[in-house]
């Protein structure tokens, strides 16, 4: 994150990203969306609501139960971060690392079997999909909005408080086509008590 994201992120803002399916009336590419004007969670509420995290064991004990072509996706991930994966696109990322792990899927936005978090646990190297989202939460006396009318993104990692309890609310993802790393492959933490609207879909990649 640059320094100067540590401002923005801690003041208020409301930040309007542009409709996917259309550019000043015309249509687009689905695979070429909008860049993604945020910071999931603010970095300094960040810091204080993670700060008991245990981050480094528990990725290395979810790298051990991970399925095969999950591990491969993570790997691929962290090998390209701070990279340009493709043209850029939040998509790109997604796509690449499920070609690079032999992933089966549509080559478009099926990325693999649909994984409801109340029912099941996300791993990383799942694959989300953000659709018309609104996410807006309260900081002391500020509050954040965020819009995200069409996102891809993949889960890199799933953080468990110090007592080992993992967070099924809150997830560290890797996109591309963001404020923060602009077409770079960056991280960011993705709180979904903080969604108001719209739909988040996971996807369990297929080997």
């Amino acid at each position: 994150m640059k320094p100067d994201m540590w401002h923005q992120v801690s003041r208020k803002f409301r930040l309007d990203a542009t409709d996917a399916t259309t550019t000043n009336g015309r249509q687009r590419d689905p695979h070429t969306d909008h860049p993604v004007f945020f910071v999931l969670w603010p970095m300094r509420a960040a810091l204080v609501a993670f700060g008991l995290f245990v981050l480094s064991s528990a990725m290395s004990a979810q790298k051990d139960s991970l399925p095969v072509v999950n591990a491969r996706i993570v790997a691929f991930v962290r090998e390209h971060m701070g990279e340009q994966v493709g043209r850029g696109e939040c998509w790109d990322l997604a796509a690449a690392a499920l070609n690079a792990a032999s992933a089966k899927w549509d080559g478009d936005h099926g990325f693999g079997r649909r994984v409801d978090p109340d029912n099941e646990r996300v791993l990383p190297g799942d694959i989300i999909q953000f659709e018309r989202v609104e996410f807006r939460w309260e900081e002391g006396r500020e509050v954040h909005t965020i819009r995200m009318p069409h996102h891809t993104a993949v889960v890199l990692d799933v953080p468990e408080a110090a007592s080992g309890v993992e967070l099924r609310d809150a997830y560290l993802i890797a996109q591309q086509n963001t404020q923060g790393t602009g077409r770079r492959t960056g991280t960011g933490y993705l709180v979904l008590s903080h969604r108001i609207k719209g739909r988040i879909m996971f996807f369990r990649p297929v080997d």
